[in-house]
């Protein structure tokens, strides 16, 4: 069970307070559970599926932006591949169109995060926005 399931206030980013709340309440999470067996050992994130309303679009972000590289592609959809983070991205457009801008509370992907080496590398990287 997930020792903490309070919301974090909007201004919990100061200070790095939710990054640490979330650390901690993974590692409680993960603590209570090294006992149990679960049929499966998790090595990772293997890939991640997001539908699109621009394939070009997309493919630059995650390209030019990101560092992946399109390793697959057809009409509807298209695979992408970071190999130093050993991740893939799978794109699909199936046709639809998004209905007004982006909202995190509405239901569906609220955010990814990635892991980086350090602060300072994300700092740098930023400047590739």
């Amino acid at each position: 069970m997930v020792a903490s399931t309070s919301v974090a206030p909007a201004n919990a980013f100061a200070g790095g307070r939710l990054r640490r709340t979330v650390v901690s309440t993974v590692e409680q999470f993960v603590a209570g559970t090294q006992d149990r067996p679960t049929g499966v050992t998790l090595q990772g994130i293997s890939h991640i599926g997001l539908t699109v309303t621009d394939m070009a679009t997309s493919i630059a972000f995650w390209t030019r932006v990101m560092g992946f590289e399109v390793t697959g592609q057809d009409d509807a959809s298209s695979l992408l591949l970071h190999r130093a983070g050993r991740v893939a991205i799978g794109l699909t457009a199936h046709g639809g169109d998004a209905h007004g801008p982006f909202d995190h509370l509405q239901v569906g992907l609220d955010h990814l995060g990635f892991a980086v080496e350090s602060l300072a590398a994300l700092v740098g990287w930023s400047g590739r926005l």
